[in-house]
């Protein structure tokens, strides 16, 4: 809420505006997130096009923060920082699901496995996704 009133304030085109937001959030999101996030969620965080201004922003108020989170980001990137997702939609499809509001939450966590080194191969991605899709729908009742 404060990030959203301080860029308002500002005179910005709408991708100024977004960028910067961006920026923010992300220089955020290390400062008060990054030693509780998991593997999955620093890959994502790091992924992201505003990670590096960030990290900037956050090199600026705390040095060592910044050269840990570099440090850190890596050893992440070792094992791929945004590697291309193992499934996509059209798997679940040819595996029989449905399309519907699961598939992101499946997808998602089958990145979020990808990401930390859980799943590696297309095989058990599938079965990973089966089973997770299974689970919902014994949930939806």
């Amino acid at each position: 809420a404060s990030i959203d009133r301080l860029v308002d304030s500002l005179v910005l085109s709408n991708h100024e505006r977004d960028d910067l937001v961006s920026m923010l959030q992300v220089r955020r999101a290390l400062l008060d997130d990054w030693d509780g996030a998991g593997v999955a969620a620093r890959k994502r965080l790091a992924a992201r096009a505003a990670f590096e201004r960030g990290l900037g922003l956050v090199a600026l108020e705390a040095p060592k923060v910044a050269a840990a989170v570099r440090a850190e980001v890596a050893v992440l990137a070792e094992t791929g920082i945004a590697p291309t997702p193992i499934l996509t939609g059209d798997d679940l499809v040819a595996i029989g699901l449905r399309p519907g509001p699961a598939f992101r939450s499946i997808l998602d966590a089958i990145y979020d496995a990808q990401l930390e080194g859980r799943l590696t191969d297309r095989e058990s991605a599938l079965q990973a996704a089966m089973a997770i899709a299974d689970a919902t729908s014994n949930g939806d009742g």
